[in-house]
């Protein structure tokens, strides 16, 4: 089907990160190309909306490049499976990496009272394999995690500061940025830290 841009609601945003590098590239191949391939969204609790699930590059794409509609699959879904839909959607494709993961799971067991051993059966993977994920997100302090999701702090960098008890890693991460800290650099940091006295 075919949906205006403005009838897309992004409250599914807030699990997918902002990747500085692939959305130019993307732009670019839409700009040529137009949309190739469908954005998949839910009916919204509000009547003529959408909730998009997958698709947020090709939907900020198109905003940029002043498109008014674009194709959709509907997926008929609620509750904690639109968010299973998120991850899954996108294991094919492997565009959806580690800290996404784990902010879906993180939500589905706060936020839906889903078990891990619930989780992981949905996700048919190991316990550990939900467990590890949740930890991420519960090792990073807010301000980590908002520059994550906005592409200002790789993932990488975001698991050597996840080593960092949660009140230190805001003044590492202004080190890291201040002289540009590769995550190598970034990894003997944090290494230094843990091993002061302070730490």
């Amino acid at each position: 089907m075919e949906i205006s841009i403005d009838s897309i609601n992004e409250v599914y945003g807030r699990y997918r990160l902002v990747n500085v590098r692939v959305e130019p590239r993307l732009e670019g191949l839409m700009a040529k190309y137009g949309q190739m391939s469908p954005i998949v969204v839910s009916p919204s609790a509000k009547e003529g909306k959408y909730d998009l699930i997958d698709g947020f590059k090709r939907l900020r794409a198109a905003r940029k490049l002043g498109f008014s509609t674009l194709q959709a699959r509907l997926l008929q879904a609620g509750g904690h499976a639109l968010k299973v839909a998120i991850i899954q959607l996108n294991w094919v494709e492997k565009t959806v990496g580690d800290f996404e993961e784990a902010l879906v799971l993180h939500s589905l067991f706060h936020d839906d009272g889903l078990t891990q051993v619930e989780i992981s059966k949905l996700f048919n993977r190991h316990k550990s394999w939900v467990s590890r994920r949740i930890s991420l997100v519960e090792r990073l302090c807010e301000e980590v995690q908002e520059q994550m999701k906005l592409g200002l702090v790789t993932v990488s960098v975001g698991r050597e500061l996840a080593k960092l008890p949660r009140g230190n890693q805001q003044q590492a991460l202004a080190t890291i940025q201040k002289y540009n800290f590769c995550s190598r650099e970034t990894e003997v940091l944090v290494k230094d830290l843990l091993t002061t006295p302070k730490y």
